[in-house]
């Protein structure tokens, strides 16, 4: 797909508008800097335009079992979470993830698909109940947060926060599939965090929910660490508002777009390539 764009630049120092083919686009300063529009942008700068200046993800909405299985596993851990500690258990963590398979089978393609995710998930979770504290006390599940910044706004939604022995907070970002660390997003959420509870130090962690006995990587976040990733994010946020053109990015990922039926270059990227990427192999 080929673009014609047209910047009208205005005389009141405001933000110029953007035309794409003729119509009107958001302007690229109108979106929050969090961690999944900043990974999109990284990927594909048309995928970026489509789902969050154009807004266009309910016409084209995501898919997949690799999301459906992760949706349904952090809803079920939310709901869990919010309970008292004296009714949580392994099965009632699994009562929950069964209550909600049931309720969004929509989400898988296939009656054999969906059953077969939910044996991933029955491991996944008994894994998680038999390694973790199941009576810990988050002072914080699944919420997003907001920091606000002269030239932006920072956002990031936090699966959980809990206080730990020693005062400080650790939050806690819950991850499927396969180990993919990335500094960036833990940064965000210690920038938030911090923010949130006015304090100069806090954890952050990923909790890889699939790996052997469960994987934690954590990070100190210190002032320095919130800092370098606030300035980080900044670079970033300049970089997309000096973006005109928006070209697709080509890779592996396009067979897994959901913009693909409206994205030319990818389907004829794909078409060139014999062998797309499994679920397993997908960055989620």
């Amino acid at each position: 797909m080929n673009f014609r764009v047209q910047i009208l630049c205005c005389i009141d120092n405001s933000w110029p508008t953007i035309l794409i083919n003729g119509m009107v686009s958001r302007p690229v300063t109108d979106f929050r800097a969090n961690p999944s529009n900043l990974r999109t942008y990284a990927q594909c700068r048309l995928k970026f335009k489509l789902l969050v200046l154009d807004r266009l993800d309910k016409d084209y909405p995501a898919k997949g079992a690799a999301l459906a299985f992760g949706s349904n596993i952090h809803e079920t851990l939310r709901d869990f979470f919010v309970l008292g500690p004296r009714l949580r258990s392994e099965q009632k963590l699994l009562e929950i993830a069964q209550r909600i398979f049931r309720l969004n089978p929509e989400r898988f393609e296939s009656k054999e698909e969906l059953l077969g995710h939910w044996e991933r998930a029955n491991v996944t979770l008994q894994q998680f109940a038999q390694n973790e504290d199941l009576t810990a006390r988050p002072v914080l599940v699944e919420q997003n947060l907001y920091r606000n910044f002269d030239d932006f706004t920072m956002s990031g939604k936090i699966d959980r926060i809990d206080r730990e022995p020693d005062g400080l907070y650790r939050v806690i970002d819950y991850k499927t599939g396969k180990p993919r660390p990335e500094r960036l997003p833990l940064q965000i959420y210690a920038a938030l965090a911090a923010d949130h509870y006015k304090v100069d130090e806090l954890r952050v962690s990923y909790l890889y929910l699939e790996s052997d006995a469960c994987n934690w990587v954590t990070e100190h976040a210190s002032r320095d660490f919130v800092d370098e990733g606030i300035d980080e994010v900044r670079r970033r946020m300049a970089e997309i508002r000096a973006e005109t053109e928006f070209a697709a990015q080509l890779g592996p990922l396009c067979g897994w777009c959901q913009f693909l039926p409206i994205c030319d270059e990818g389907r004829a990227y794909l078409d060139s390539r014999p062998t797309p990427l499994t679920q397993e192999e997908l960055p989620i």
